[in-house]
């Protein structure tokens, strides 16, 4: 089943920021993040794609747009990973927020982590518990169940989030990782309902993000971390070494002990997954 503009514009009528007649809706995109970064001033869209606004009236913000879609064939995840979905599998959505609205042009520290945050708290309002793997991956049952890619151009940042929801499993084969959805998993949750949720909690979190910084939400991720106190693989620049992963510190950085003293993982080109062995040459730093 498609979405429903209406029934989502209508749950966002308490919204302050996003708004229903700001909503971009497609049945197929390439990547919600890619058009909403190159789109930020085209006229707002009712649910048919018809101008809601007067001729030749711009809406050149692009704080609060939303951009949606029921199918990406070109999406994109983190460190140039693609992120695709077959229509109505997903929900898969990008949000506007203005960086000279939001006052915070020359940090953005643990943007993502808030981010991951929002969505775990919508999910749970859904029934739905999860973890959170930094930086930016949504778990479920050890599997990942979505992400979130946060891009920024300029004053411009985009926030988007996907979640898997009902994937065939012969497309999920076709994922490098373990993956799963919210079917697989026996929750059966309304897509519109999720979306709203998604909207409205980004909006009530980037605003004490805004007036805070990460500090703020520092106990809370780490109260959701998938891998806290546990040994993990770090991957960075073609080095391979293992730690105890002991959550974040309050700029957002992963925090990984290894041979005794502590490490700060900061981003760029890292994984961290789980580490399922352990020998003696996994705390050897090259």
């Amino acid at each position: 089943m498609k979405h429903n503009i209406k029934k989502i514009s209508a749950l966002l009528a308490t919204s302050k920021k996003f708004s229903g007649d700001r909503i971009y809706y497609f049945e197929e995109i390439e990547s919600t993040n890619s058009w909403l970064l190159a789109h930020n001033k085209m006229p707002a869209k009712t649910p048919d794609k018809m101008p809601r606004q007067t001729p030749g009236q711009i809406d050149d913000q692009i704080d609060g747009k939303v951009c949606m879609a029921e199918r990406q064939t070109y999406g994109k995840g983190r460190r140039g990973k693609s992120w695709m979905a077959p229509a109505g599998s997903s929900v898969l959505i990008s949000m506007g927020w203005g960086l000279r609205e939001s006052g915070l042009q020359s940090s953005l520290q643990g943007l993502s982590l808030v981010s991951g945050l929002a969505v775990a708290q919508s999910l749970r309002e859904v029934g739905v518990a999860v973890k959170l793997k930094w930086p930016n991956d949504i778990i479920a049952d050890g599997k990942k169940l979505g992400g979130i890619l946060v891009e920024i151009s300029g004053l411009d940042c985009v926030i988007g989030v996907g979640i898997n929801v009902n994937m065939p499993p012969s497309f999920a084969r076709q994922i490098d990782q373990p993956c799963t959805d919210l079917y697989a998993l026996g929750w059966r949750v309304d897509r519109d309902q999720l979306v709203a949720a998604i909207v409205l909690n980004h909006e009530q979190f980037l605003s004490r993000y805004r007036s805070n910084g990460f500090a703020s939400f520092r106990a809370r991720w780490n109260a959701l971390h998938a891998y806290q106190n546990q040994v993990v693989e770090v991957v960075s620049a073609g080095n391979h070494w293992s730690g105890t992963a002991l959550g974040v510190d309050a700029a957002g950085a992963l925090l990984v002990e290894c041979n005794g003293s502590i490490r700060r993982i900061i981003g760029g080109e890292v994984s961290i997954r789980a580490k399922t062995a352990i020998t003696e040459n996994d705390y050897k730093m090259s």
